[in-house]
């Protein structure tokens, strides 16, 4: 009912057909897991037809009307426990559309004739320019993927949507002829036109439309059901409040930005005074009630863009983004002064509150999200030792923390490190779950340090300067190349391995040159590249959605796979899972690591395994740590499972037979 590929004027004949399908599924639960039941296809059926109230042949469109009508009487008159009078419908359906199809290929064969014949008789004339689009503009590189044939949303969001199909495609002149269900001409758009009614988003491009309406329906109520999951695992369930989990991702973002863009960040730590008080004079409903209560005071002093948790049982922190210490400061006693005049007031008791705040400054550089949080606190600790409800601020000094800059020192050591010997290949293996004979190791590719150049543990300072220092391209091309030189040189012993995983950066998936690279480095090494598989992360690929599918099925052409990273963290990911031609899915492993003791964690890890199998995706668990999380992973069906508790990363070498 609420989708737009399903036209507006029949989706009341749909919503008239709610009873009989509810009683079909109750009696049948196979409606809604076989794709080619006769209930699904008589609602796919009816979604493929329109009624057009203002067409100029009204006649035969009231004739559709009461034929709808008589359809839908059928159904709820006649409907006896078993799928006879869908069956029978589905029949008269098909009459329908074969005449929709019919009236649609004849008007518009007379609406592309028209437009040749003028473009005929404009042929003597001074030819027009091409229009040039800018293919930097995502609006313009989405207007030129347009196809005829594709359907198109105008006013999506008024009283009277317009679905539209492209007819006709005159590109040497930048023109679009949009005709309705029937191929009658409806508007005629130049490109620039089109780009302009998609920028202010009440144009919509309608994707999918080769689906089944019912398929589409299932996608959107499990990316629905996805985000309630989501939602539990990153909330907290009494305030509604972010959990501390999810508030640690917001202040790693935090850094990043203050490290790239010199963004100004501040980090409160606020622990409630004297808490178990108010929990022994009031009980554990009243201690529940005040933190509700404070929850409620403390989202009244958010700044836009600011980042509130309940980080555990008395403590918040927010994230004062977009502002340096004077603002935070302000902010701080603001709260603080209204906490003053404030009472908690629980039956027949009447208490103050007081709360004890570290406020800190997040730099980004040489910071991270443990040691902020633990700088944070202890000057909470602080604030709480010498009185409580106070601000005390974070000093440097205090801490004698070194503060050296070694993204910078790091820098200055890329180009020698792909020049020399000091990186090598690593590797982790991918095991698979399942007992089919067809399922063999997989190994993703991992970058190692040599001693010369640093211990490993220095690897994440080092790649955090290229990506900062827009080197991690040229890193990816060292590895492509090595790996592909290193699986060529042992593709006798390495039977029994299916694939290597290869990670591709977001700077990677920029680079127009990489596929050239990648043809040229198959040439050269002859590499079986049916063993190859590129990985990416959820969130490049939501980045920019349009250019990561043209991206995978550009390389897909040459035989390699694809892998989606860290998926199921996006709120979006099955809205644009289809969309993305990848063959297997990590699960994120921020949800598998604690699945075996978080009820919510393994209802997220369970969602993504069932969908990702819809999808005809194979699925891998990664940060799997123990044999229990082994045990769930199988008895869920995911296909991989990847992580210390399966093998730690290893020489790359070590793995040939």
């Amino acid at each position: 009912m609420s989708d737009f590929q399903v036209a507006k004027s029949v989706r009341p004949w749909i919503k008239q057909l709610e009873v009989p399908v509810l009683k079909m599924a109750i009696m049948d639960t196979n409606v809604f897991t076989d794709t080619s039941h006769v209930v699904r296809k008589v609602i796919n059926k009816i979604s493929e037809l329109e009624v057009l109230a203002d067409s100029e042949d009204d006649d035969e469109q009231q004739a559709v009307k009461r034929a709808f009508d008589w359809l839908v009487k059928v159904i709820n008159e006649d409907f006896d426990g078993t799928p006879k009078v869908f069956e029978r419908i589905a029949q008269q359906l098909d009459i329908l559309i074969k005449i929709q199809d019919q009236a649609f290929d004849k008007n518009l064969k007379i609406v592309v004739d028209e437009f040749l014949k003028e473009d005929a008789t404009t042929e003597s004339e001074e030819p027009e320019e091409e229009p040039e689009l800018d293919m930097e503009d995502e609006w313009a590189r989405r207007v030129s993927r347009l196809e005829e044939g594709d359907w198109v949303l105008f006013d999506a969001f008024s009283e009277k949507p317009t679905r539209l199909k492209v007819g006709w495609i005159a590109r040497h002149k930048g023109k679009f002829v949009f005709v309705n269900v029937l191929g009658k001409k409806e508007k005629v758009l130049k490109s620039e036109e089109l780009i302009e009614l998609f920028k202010e988003g009440e144009t919509l491009a309608l994707d999918g439309a080769e689906e089944p309406a019912m398929d589409r329906a299932q996608y959107s109520m499990l990316q629905k059901l996805h985000k309630q999951l989501l939602h539990q695992s990153s909330h907290d369930q009494l305030t509604g409040l972010i959990n501390r989990r999810e508030f640690e991702y917001c202040l790693e973002k935090a850094i990043d930005d203050a490290k790239i863009s010199n963004g100004k960040h501040a980090l409160c730590y606020i622990d409630l005074d004297k808490f178990n008080v108010i929990n022994n004079s009031c009980g554990y409903e009243g201690g529940d009630a005040l933190i509700k209560e404070i929850s409620e005071i403390l989202k009244k002093h958010m700044t836009e863009n600011s980042v509130l948790s309940r980080f555990s049982g008395d403590e918040f922190c927010i994230l004062l983004c977009g502002k340096g210490m004077d603002d935070a400061l302000e902010i701080v006693e603001m709260i603080l002064a209204e906490l003053d005049e404030y009472r908690f007031v629980w039956e027949d008791k009447r208490l103050s509150v007081a709360m004890s705040i570290g406020l800190i400054v997040v730099k980004g550089h040489g910071q991270s999200v443990a040691k902020l949080l633990q700088d944070a606190e202890a000057s909470c600790g602080v604030a709480k030792e010498i009185g409580g409800h106070r601000v005390q601020v974070y000093h440097e000094g205090h801490a004698r923390l070194n503060r050296r800059n070694a993204e910078v020192q790091w820098a200055s050591q890329i180009d020698k490190a792909l020049d020399s010997d000091s990186l090598h290949l690593r590797c982790q293996r991918i095991m698979p779950l399942a007992t089919d004979d067809s399922y063999h190791d997989h190994y993703e590719i991992l970058l190692g340090m040599t001693d010369e150049l640093g211990e490993q543990s220095s690897l994440q300072e080092f790649i955090n300067a290229a990506e900062n220092y827009k080197r991690m391209a040229d890193i990816d091309r060292w590895v492509i190349s090595k790996s592909f030189k290193w699986i060529a040189d042992h593709r006798t012993k390495l039977d029994h391995v299916s694939s290597f995983s290869i990670n591709l950066s977001g700077h990677s998936l920029n680079d127009l040159g990489l596929m050239e690279f990648v043809m040229k480095q198959m040439r050269l090494t002859n590499v079986p590249i049916g063993k190859i598989c590129f990985e990416i992360t959820e969130t490049l690929g939501i980045a920019n959605l349009s250019d990561a599918s043209d991206f995978i099925k550009r390389f897909k052409t040459t035989g390699c796979k694809f892998s989606l990273d860290d998926f199921g963290s996006g709120m979006s990911s099955y809205g644009y899972l289809k969309s993305l031609p990848v063959d297997y899915l990590k699960i994120d492993g921020v949800f598998v690591k604690e699945m075996a003791a978080n009820p919510n964690d393994y209802a997220v890890v369970k969602s993504i395994s069932e969908i990702g199998h819809f999808m005809g995706k194979k699925i891998i668990a990664e940060y799997v740590q123990d044999d229990e999380t082994i045990q769930l992973l199988q008895d869920l069906g995911v296909d991989y499972a990847q992580g210390y508790g399966i093998e730690k990363p290893r020489v790359l070498d070590d793995i040939l037979l």
